[in-house]
C-alpha cells in the first residue's frame, strides 16, 4: 500500500503490481476468500500470508477460478452485526462480474434483511441526504458515531444508514404504482441489458419503466451515509440548514407532506435505495459517483 500525493491510500498487488483501488482496474480483483484456502495458497507458493493479490494472481496460483464456496463470509459473533454466513460486501464486485446471484441468493436475501430499516412519517415534510451535511460540528460528529446515532443529538423518527458504495450521488423518482416493484422491474431489464437475455423486448420494457418515472430530487453523500429525516427536526438542531439546502439542492431531495412508510432497501445486487409507500410513491437510485 502507498499514498499518492493527494494523501488517497492505494493497494497493490504484491505479484503484478496492479492497482486494485484504481477507478481503471476491474473491480472485481478485489476479494477475500476464506481463510484456509488463503493460507492454504500463500503457503504453498511461498508468500506472506500479509501480501496483496489480485484475483488473477490467485486464480494463477490457485490453479482453478475461484468459486462462490471460497468467498469469505462473517463470522458468528462479528462486531457489525453482518448475519453469520453471509457474504463479506467486498465480494459483491466478484458476484456481479461472474452472474453467480443465483448460487449466492441466500447470503444475499441475509444480508438484506439484516439491513432493511424503516420509518413511518404522518404528515410530515422529509430530507434524503448524507447526515455529513446536517451534523454542525465536528464534535457532534463524532458524538452521533459518525451520523449512524443521530437520536444522540435529538432525532427521534430518522433512517442513518451506509451507501455501501461509498460516496456517490442519486436521483429520486417518483412512480404511481408500488415503488419497490418498480425498482426490482428496472433492476431486472439493466441486468439483462448485458447478459444473455438481453432482446429488443427488454429494451422496450425498460424505456415504458423509465416512462412511467418523475425525477423528483437528487442527493449526494460525501460521508458513505445516506439518511431520511424529518425536515422539522433538522431545522431544529440546525436552523442554517435552511441555507444549505437553497444553495445545494443536489445534495438534498425534499418531498412535502409525506405520509407512509420509509424503508432502506438493499437489492440483490447490494446497492442501496430508499423506497417510500404513501401518499408519494419513490424510490432512489444511484446515477453518479
Amino acid at each position: 500500500m502507498f499514498k499518492d500525493v493527494d494523501g488517497e491510500e492505494h493497494l497493490l498487488c504484491d505479484r503484478c503490481k496492479l492497482d486494485i483501488t484504481e477507478e481503471k482496474s476491474r473491480p472485481e480483483q478485489y476479494f477475500m476468500v476464506k481463510d484456509e484456502l488463503w493460507n492454504e495458497v500463500c503457503d504453498a507458493n511461498g508468500i506472506n500470508r500479509e501480501d496483496v493479490l489480485c484475483l488473477d494472481c490467485f486464480e494463477k496460483l490457485l490453479g482453478r477460478e475461484v468459486t462462490p464456496s471460497d468467498l469469505a463470509t462473517w463470522e458468528e459473533g462479528n462486531p457489525f452485526g453482518y448475519p453469520p454466513g453471509s457474504i463479506v460486501p467486498v465480494n459483491f464486485n466478484i458476484i456481479s462480474a461472474r452472474n453467480w446471484w443465483k448460487e449466492c441468493e441466500q447470503s444475499l436475501a441475509s444480508y438484506s434483511e439484516c439491513f432493511e430499516d424503516k420509518m413511518t412519517v404522518v404528515g410530515k415534510s422529509i430530507i434524503i441526504t448524507d447526515p455529513c451535511y446536517i451534523v454542525k460540528t465536528p464534535e457532534d460528529w463524532d458524538k452521533s458515531d459518525c451520523g449512524e446515532r443521530m437520536d444522540l443529538l435529538g432525532f427521534t423518527n430518522y433512517i442513518s444508514e451506509s451507501t455501501i458504495y461509498g460516496d456517490w450521488s442519486c436521483s429520486t423518482y417518483k412512480v404511481s404504482g408500488g415503488a419497490k416493484e418498480h425498482l426490482d422491474q428496472v433492476n431486472i431489464c439493466c441486468r439483462n441489458m448485458t447478459g444473455e437475455e438481453h432482446t429488443e423486448d427488454n429494451t422496450a420494457a425498460l424505456e415504458h419503466l423509465a416512462s412511467e418515472e418523475e425525477h423528483i430530487g437528487s442527493f449526494c453523500a460525501d460521508a458513505g451515509m445516506v439518511g431520511v429525516f424529518l425536515l422539522d427536526e433538522v431545522l431544529a438542531y440546525n436552523p442554517e440548514f435552511a441555507k444549505f439546502m437553497g444553495e445545494h439542492k443536489f445534495a438534498v431531495t425534499k418531498i412535502d407532506n409525506f405520509e407512509g412508510e420509509i424503508t432502506y432497501y438493499v437489492d440483490e445486487e447490494t446497492e442501496a435505495h430508499i423506497i417510500g409507500e404513501g401518499n408519494v410513491n419513490f424510490f432512489t437510485i444511484q446515477t453518479g459517483f
